[in-house]
């Protein structure tokens, strides 16, 4: 049995592409597995650099928006780079580790040139044009975090109740941030994250995580998230197989399992012409898919969904043509 009490509280609140080729298949579940090239979530066409503004903290947040200007414009005036808030330190160590993460991946991930802090604070300082392509800022417009007692109650052997306290911090946190194309003078994505993160339990109050260690590995996640936006990249998918009990067509799904995939191919669409088996055509439609053949798996699931008018079929439709779009837009990233 557990209970959980509040012990403090401290809060600052403002009101698919190409498919490359197929991998493997797996034998048991009839699955394919295929290695897929994805495009960037941000066309950012030409761009080369990126700068990073330093991030508000909720109250600057909340002055941003008493202004009416709570989408930062840093080119009017904005203080960031010189406030100081004591009573708001938490939430500077938390924003200095996300810029700090994000220069990491973007060197790691190599899309773009990070314009290093100095440059960019003295940009600000002296209300100048930052001298890079794409620009990043935001802050945390909510912040809370709150420590806990955990009390379990268990029941041991000699029937004694043993009762014991443990802790554990959560912290309750809310980014927002704007990705603006300075080139284009467009705004490529503005998301607002909000997380519940919570920490290990600890028998000590006094060895509980500060609000920085507690976050990390979610900050961390973001600043992946946000770079990987900017590039290509690949991923694992798994495209399923449809089950039939004619043994000709457990013969042809064997064949695919095996790695003779054109054989397989061939036997499906000879069933779904001959026999008329709703799987056999969506089976055929989706190694076409794996196979990279996206016209040709497009113009066979539809003609299967208008004869069948299975729900599958819809939706394997509705992923092929999301992957004929996504695949226009690949080749139109790698142009630039």
């Amino acid at each position: 049995m557990k209970n959980k009490s509040a012990i403090f509280n401290i809060k600052n609140i403002l009101p698919f592409a190409a498919a490359l080729g197929v991998l493997l298949l797996a034998g048991c579940t009839s699955t394919m597995t295929v290695d897929i090239t994805r495009p960037a979530a941000l066309d950012i066409e030409d761009a080369k650099t990126v700068a990073i503004l330093p991030f508000a903290t909720s109250p600057q947040m909340q002055r941003y928006e008493a202004q009416g200007n709570k989408n930062i414009q840093y080119v009017q005036g904005i203080d960031m780079a010189t406030s100081q808030d004591v009573s708001n330190r938490d939430e500077q160590r938390i924003l200095e580790f996300l810029t700090d993460e994000l220069e990491y991946q973007f060197a790691k991930n190599g899309s773009l040139q990070v314009i290093d802090q100095a440059t960019v604070k003295n940009a600000i300082r002296k209300n100048k044009k930052i001298d890079a392509d794409i620009i990043i800022y935001g802050g945390i417009s909510y912040f809370g975090t709150n420590a806990y007692s955990n009390e379990y109650t268990n029941k041991e052997k000699n029937g004694a109740v043993k009762r014991t306290t443990l802790y554990s911090r959560i912290v309750n946190l809310t980014i927002e941030y704007t990705i603006f194309n300075q080139k284009t003078e467009k705004v490529l994505d503005t998301r607002q994250c909000k997380y519940d993160v919570e920490s290990a339990e600890y028998e000590q109050l006094y060895n509980l995580p500060d609000p920085v260690l507690t976050c990390e590995k979610t900050i961390s996640d973001l600043a992946y998230q946000i770079v990987r936006d900017f590039s290509i990249y690949r991923e694992i998918k798994d495209l399923r197989l449809l089950y039939h009990k004619d043994p000709a067509m457990k013969t042809a799904t064997t064949n695919a399992t095996n790695g003779r995939i054109d054989l397989a191919l061939e036997q499906f669409n000879k069933m779904y012409k001959n026999l008329n088996y709703y799987e056999a055509g969506y089976n055929a439609a989706i190694i076409m898919q794996a196979l990279g053949d996206l016209d040709g798996a497009y113009e066979l699931m539809s003609e299967v969904y208008s004869r069948f008018k299975e729900r599958g079929a819809k939706q394997a439709l509705a992923d092929i043509q999301a992957e004929m779009i996504a695949q226009k837009k690949l080749k139109t990233q790698k142009a630039y």
